[in-house]
């Protein structure tokens, strides 16, 4: 616990000059196969992006190639841990050097949260939502909190349990 008191969440009992932030809440899960493949090229990409940005005349930090000419289905697991996954993400020039942004996670929360049906549970270390864009302008400016708002209110005027 390091917040006192929510309303002041920048003072707390601990010493930031000498004490790292609080742990983070890592989650670990096997992906085989397509999504396995999307994660290891996602990876890769970031790698060689670092290497080229930061780390050019290193030899010891090498570039990495795809290996996906030799992929075999690895035997499944358990059946009670199989499920359907799809792998989404965030990249842009000045994470992977590309020049059109892929904001997946963004646009699949928004239709999460617009299709959601009983509730809307959201956990991510690094939400942030600001849904008037002359105030936030073009870098914080996303529709995250404008579409719980707005589904919200459908389920208030469709008096649904929500």
């Amino acid at each position: 616990r390091s917040a006192e008191d929510v309303r002041k969440p920048f003072r707390d009992r601990l010493d930031r000059t000498s004490k790292p932030r609080l742990p983070w809440h890592d989650v670990g899960a096997a992906v085989e196969g397509d999504p396995a493949l999307d994660l290891a090229r996602h990876f890769i990409t970031r790698w060689n992006f670092n290497k080229k940005t930061k780390h050019p005349y290193d030899q010891s930090y090498e570039y990495l190639l795809p290996n996906s000419y030799n992929y075999k289905q690895p035997p499944v697991l358990s059946s009670q841990a199989v499920c359907n996954v799809q792998v989404i993400r965030s990249l842009s020039k000045w994470s992977g050097g590309i020049n059109i942004p892929e904001i997946s996670i963004y646009e699949s929360y928004l239709h999460a949260i617009t299709n959601a049906q009983s509730f809307i549970y959201v956990e991510n270390q690094f939400f942030i939502s600001n849904s008037d864009k002359q105030i936030a302008g073009d870098l914080l400016w996303n529709r995250i909190s404008n579409a719980i708002y707005e589904r919200i209110l459908k389920a208030f005027y469709n008096n649904e349990a929500f």
